[in-house]
């Protein structure tokens, strides 16, 4: 791609690029923050930028350590370190990728400005295109058809849009989804809720569904959710993240503490109430819920992009997550500045 075009340089950021890359390098953990952002390479606009952040992907697709050394490996092994400068020039090049940046405070902002500069830059040769091919003697509405399609693309990934699915590629997995309910165990084990008149009435949560539980103020939806994540969790060690924004984890666990256990919750604010034969009990369930993938974050006011931030860190740690449940979704913030209408919509 030429720097210049009809005499202006093209949109660029490339000190940007080079902040972004070397707080990756620096910083562990600095590459969650950009992965939803910039998926691949050819989004830098220097040609260096791009080499590096492809060996950065691989490394971490690889589950391997990010750093300066094991990026300048990767570089070698995908043939691309002569591009990047060869010999003491490409080590050296990302050396200095690290030199001004201390730490990754801004990475996110730094990263889509990146993006947008690739989608003007992508505009722009869309334009130049579409421009040649009008000079043409050919139809007209092939030209428009053409720049339709080519715009279509471009803000497909400004948005993050998936696309239509045909239902030639749906049919079978329907049909699939239909033989594995018919041919499944219908018992409470493999529920994921363990509330079989709960299953009935909403025909089972499966992966991918948005369960929203309403009631007013003390009507027991935490207790609710409590049970069903303990059942999950516990009973078909499924990985799974709580959120709560109200309730303190110490609470949380006392509860779980008196669901399992079977013992009036009363006790636990008098614990000198609590039976030695109770207290066994309690203990057998303390043995099986060490051994769960659950966990809690409990700190209040997050914000959207703090929330999947944190559940995707989790994710990745867990090898993915079947459950995000969050106590609750009006105490969330929105991640910019709106009206508390709009702060509620965006959520």
């Amino acid at each position: 791609m030429k720097d210049i075009t009809q005499g202006l340089i093209q949109p660029n950021g490339k000190e940007l690029e080079r902040a972004v890359l070397g707080a990756i390098l620096i910083e562990k953990g600095a590459i969650f923050d950009v992965l939803d952002i910039i998926p691949s390479g050819d989004v830098f606009y220097s040609k260096s930028a791009g080499l590096v952040y492809k060996a950065v992907l691989e490394l971490f697709n690889a589950c391997e350590n990010i750093d300066i050394l094991t990026v300048i490996e990767q570089t070698k092994k995908n043939g691309d370190y002569d591009l990047i400068g060869g010999d003491e020039k490409g080590s050296y090049y990302i050396f200095q990728l690290t030199i001004n940046v201390n730490s990754s405070a801004h990475i996110t902002t730094h990263a889509r400005i990146i993006v947008e500069k690739f989608l003007k830059r992508e505009i722009i040769r869309m334009t130049g295109k579409i421009s040649s091919l009008a000079y043409d003697d050919g139809d007209v509405f092939e030209v428009l058809d053409k720049w339709q399609n080519d715009l279509m693309e471009v803000s497909d990934y400004a948005t993050g849009s998936k696309g239509f699915s045909s239902y030639n590629e749906m049919v079978r997995d329907g049909i699939n989804s239909i033989r594995e309910a018919i041919d499944a165990d219908d018992n409470i084990d493999g529920s994921l809720t363990g509330l079989h008149t709960l299953d009935k009435i909403t025909g089972k949560w499966e992966a991918g569904d948005l369960i929203i539980i309403a009631a007013r103020p003390g009507m027991g939806k935490t207790s609710l959710v409590m049970t069903i994540v303990n059942h999950a969790g516990i009973n078909l060690n499924k990985n799974i993240a709580f959120f709560s924004l109200e309730m303190s984890k110490e609470k949380l666990i006392l509860r779980a503490f008196s669901e399992r256990a079977r013992i009036n919750s009363y006790k636990f604010k008098n614990p000198k109430d609590i039976t030695d034969e109770e207290f066994e009990r309690i203990l057998f369930q303390a043995g099986e819920m060490e051994k769960a993938n659950i966990f809690i974050d409990d700190q209040a006011g997050l914000s959207i992009t703090q929330l999947k931030t944190r559940a995707k860190k989790l994710a990745i740690k867990l090898g993915g997550l079947d459950m995000v449940v969050i106590d609750y979704l009006q105490l969330m913030k929105a991640s910019v500045k709106v009206n508390r209408e709009q702060e509620i919509a965006l959520i």
